[in-house]
């Protein structure tokens, strides 16, 4: 989950330092993180428009840039 949520919400720059303070992964880990992290990115702003929260919109919208 914590790696999902780095992947998502952390800008691409920051996740290097983040890996050196985290520690090792498998390959696995980090291709089921950047699973997670583009499913949550991509339900995300779809609820956000569903219950008209604009702030959650943009989250999604920021998590799905950050995963490209």
């Amino acid at each position: 989950m914590d790696l999902g949520i780095a992947h998502g919400f952390l800008p691409p720059a920051a996740l290097p330092a983040f890996y050196r303070r985290y520690g090792a992964v498998t390959d696995e880990q980090l291709r089921f993180a950047r699973f997670r992290a583009l499913h949550y990115a991509v339900i995300l702003p779809i609820y956000g428009r569903d219950v008209g929260d604009d702030a959650l919109v943009r989250e999604g919208l920021t998590a799905l840039r950050f995963l490209r």
